[in-house]
């Protein structure tokens, strides 16, 4: 879920700056920011800005994915071994997860580990207590 809504963010700011770099683009040519262009010379100027402008592009692009895939890395992945972690504890009993993020995640995670290893234990104890009363 997060990583859809992160996608769609990244894809939106990418667009935007793309609008705005097309629009930026079509008011150079048609003159509406000063005088329009004239022959040679104002085409090269406008081939270099168009230039310029497809490179904002890609380094848009490159920056988005970049940024996606870090986020993923840093945020994403974590707190995903964290809901399978919740997952294999309800249908097992037990779990545990090693992050080594050195950052609040990891604390998270060690916390859970504690924690799973208080119920798996309580647990245990409960069911042998259960077991003992049990017996004639």
């Amino acid at each position: 879920m997060l990583e859809k809504r992160l996608i769609k963010a990244l894809s939106w700011t990418t667009l935007l700056f793309c609008l705005v770099s097309g629009l930026t683009l079509h008011h150079l040519l048609t003159g509406s920011l000063g005088s329009p262009p004239t022959l040679q010379t104002d085409r090269d100027a406008l081939k270099i800005i168009f230039e310029v402008q497809l490179a904002f592009v890609l380094v848009s692009v490159l920056l988005s994915t970049v940024l996606f895939y870090l986020t993923r890395k840093i945020i994403l992945q974590p707190t995903h071994a964290l809901s399978e972690a919740f997952a294999r504890m309800k249908n097992q009993g037990n779990a545990e997860i090693i992050l080594e993020t050195n950052d609040e995640l990891q604390d998270l995670a060690l916390a859970f580990n504690d924690m799973a290893r208080e119920v798996y234990m309580r647990t245990q104890g409960l069911e042998q207590a259960i077991k003992d009363a049990s017996k004639p």
